[in-house]
């Protein structure tokens, strides 16, 4: 099983700790990692928020940590990644720290536990290589019930009206006298009423979810890999593509991902070895604009406006109120395109001594990480009364581009020593860690677009803002881990980390957060007799830990008083013009510093008829 800084055998492990090898992801019709590991790890919890195909799952290990919130360490091949980039297939085995003991040698940034990735590597002597390809759809395991029947809905909203007003709503009369005409005479041209929840209205009931929403979306997988390895190489190198259609009907939001990874591995000696892991993943989304104003989307302009008997359409053909907010929107009401693209590598080198009890290794990791996002708004029109067409004044116009760029740079040097003398094994690894990241954003935006069929900074008329963002930080640790076992019957470890971070005041920065946990497996006892025949685990463990945080919800630097400034917006006039303004800082504390996690935790694992059947609590 891997676990930090290396792998133990699972009778040896007495952390709380779960793996899920490769066959988890394999011959799966999944669009992304969170999709297969749903359900497949204990107290790994998975969530979505919506349906939206470019949504990435959020990872939780044993519910609240703190209460300032926060997500799990991602480590792939021993650096900081991105779960929802990987490809599925991409990945060997899938292990979640849960507890303090197990993920306190990852020290800063692991109080919200640990999911390591290990992902595949050449595993025949002969060139192997395999393609697989998936075509499949998702659909909505439920979707809102809407009442077609147009008289029943109009009478079930007449009746609320009455029950919050005291009186009916005349509108609603008038909506219900056109339907009873409609039922006698269908050649009726549209209705309209002086509201602007339904204004236009017909007798045959329009199906809104129907006309905006498609029943099921679309996708297909592509994967290629080769592999081999011989007594001096070991290379795996893989490609991946997957193409994704959304929900709406609509001009529907479609994501494109490719993803590209690189292994390899040489023995330059008997005690040398060294490693490059390289990858790359880049995604596209696309998407129509479905805010109508501010943050009211389409959804929610669709709950209100958009009845049975409501028509998308005036008898000229121009939008209701209803059909812009939905049909319009996203027929005319622009798009949104986003861009990731992530590039990274790792090189590395491990040196044996001692006959290999003693192996010193490090590595070193860059992570580049870009975003762009480009956003093009327009301003709808509707016909408000019939014969007239206006455009609606609270619908922003814009065209807006932002650009950002993290690079994250990982050190990792430790030495692991292993040795095993009679019926004790001894396993020392100490080392150091640093993580680094600097982020940078700029974006900018102009009101009012020229033109609907290109966008840019230089085609609007209207007023032009500017912004961007810079931030960075540091981490810096030593760890330890002390294992001892004796028969794989008693088993002890010691972990611990000394960590200083740049986010906190120079003489409050640094903190050190232990562990310690011990095992005993009951089946390797004498006692335990004819048993051991069925039982090869049946091991009772048990561990304290504390864990440290710097999640703390403030800026990056909160030891730093900061100034809110605001343009043209001051209280008064000077030469007719509001001025610019700056606010008082709010109280900073000086002795902020680490958030301590501290768990404690009791379980048992066992593993019986030749490990057919295990489990753990």
């Amino acid at each position: 099983v891997v676990i930090g800084y290396g792998t133990k055998n699972k009778t040896k492990i007495v952390g709380a700790v779960n793996q899920v090898s490769s066959e988890t992801f394999e011959n799966k019709a999944i669009a992304n990692v969170g999709q297969a590991l749903q359900g497949a790890i204990p107290n790994l919890n998975i969530t979505f928020s919506d349906g939206q195909i470019n949504r990435n799952a959020s990872y939780n290990i044993r519910g609240t940590t703190s209460i300032n919130g926060g997500s799990p360490l991602v480590l792939i091949d021993g650096t900081p990644g991105n779960l929802n980039l990987i490809a599925p297939e991409d990945i060997q085995s899938v292990s979640v720290l849960k507890d303090a003991s197990s993920a306190a040698i990852y020290g800063a940034q692991a109080s919200y536990g640990v999911i390591l990735v290990t992902t595949k590597k050449g595993e025949s002597d002969k060139p192997k290589f395999r393609y697989s390809g998936s075509f499949g759809f998702s659909q909505p395991l439920k979707t809102p019930r809407i009442l077609m029947d147009s008289e029943k809905y109009v009478d079930i909203l007449q009746q609320a009206y009455v029950g919050w007003a005291g009186g009916e709503l005349a509108a609603l009369t008038q909506v219900s006298e056109y339907l009873k005409t409609y039922k006698q005479d269908p050649t009726q041209p549209l209705g309209y009423v002086n509201n602007m929840y339904f204004s236009y209205i017909t007798g045959k009931p329009t199906d809104w979810y129907g006309l905006i929403y498609n029943d099921t979306q679309p996708f297909n997988k592509h994967f290629a890999e080769v592999s081999g390895r011989s007594d001096r190489v070991n290379y795996y190198v893989s490609a991946g593509m997957t193409n994704q259609d959304g929900a709406y009907r609509i001009n529907t939001d479609h994501l494109r991902k490719y993803s590209m990874r690189t292994k390899l591995e040489i023995k330059l000696s008997k005690n040398i070895n060294i490693f490059n892991n390289f990858s790359i993943e880049d995604s596209k989304y696309v998407t129509p604009i479905t805010n109508v104003t501010g943050s009211n989307n389409i959804l929610r302009f669709m709950t209100q406006l958009c009845a049975p008997f409501s028509s998308p359409y005036d008898n000229e053909g121009n939008y209701s109120y209803g059909g812009m907010v939905s049909e319009g929107l996203l027929k005319n009401g622009g798009r949104s395109i986003q861009r990731n693209n992530m590039v990274r590598n790792t090189f590395g080198a491990e040196i044996s001594f001692l006959k290999g009890d003693l192996k010193l290794k490090g590595d070193y990791s860059i992570w580049w990480d870009r975003s762009r996002g480009d956003d093009q708004k327009f301003r709808l029109s509707y016909s408000p009364s019939p014969g007239k067409v206006s455009e609606l004044s609270a619908m922003s116009d814009y065209y807006k581009s932002a650009y950002s760029q993290a690079i994250r740079q990982t050190l990792n040097v430790y030495a692991n020593y292993n040795k095993k003398l009679g019926n004790h094994t001894v396993e020392v690894i100490a080392g150091l860690n640093q993580d680094q990241n600097d982020y940078t954003l700029f974006s900018g935006q102009i009101d009012d677009n020229m033109f609907t069929t290109y966008g840019s900074l230089n085609l609007g008329d209207g007023i032009q803002t500017v912004a961007d963002s810079a931030n960075e930080w540091i981490t810096l640790g030593l760890f330890y881990r002390l294992s001892y076992d004796y028969k794989s019957k008693y088993l002890i470890e010691l972990n611990g980390r000394y960590d200083g971070t740049s986010r906190f005041p120079s003489l409050r920065r640094w903190g050190f957060f232990p562990s310690v946990s011990a095992g005993w497996n009951i089946a390797r006892e004498e006692f335990f007799g004819s048993l051991s025949d069925i039982f090869s685990t049946l091991k009772v463990r048990g561990s304290w830990g504390q864990l440290g945080n710097t999640d703390t919800n403030d800026a990056w630097y909160p030891f730093y008083q900061t100034m809110p400034v605001g343009t043209a917006n001051g209280r008064w006039l000077v030469n007719g013009l509001k001025p610019n303004v700056a606010g008082l800082p709010s109280i900073v504390s000086s002795l902020k510093t680490w958030e301590t996690v501290e768990t404690w935790d009791v379980g048992l694992d066992w593993s019986l008829l030749n490990n057919r059947l295990t489990g753990s609590f």
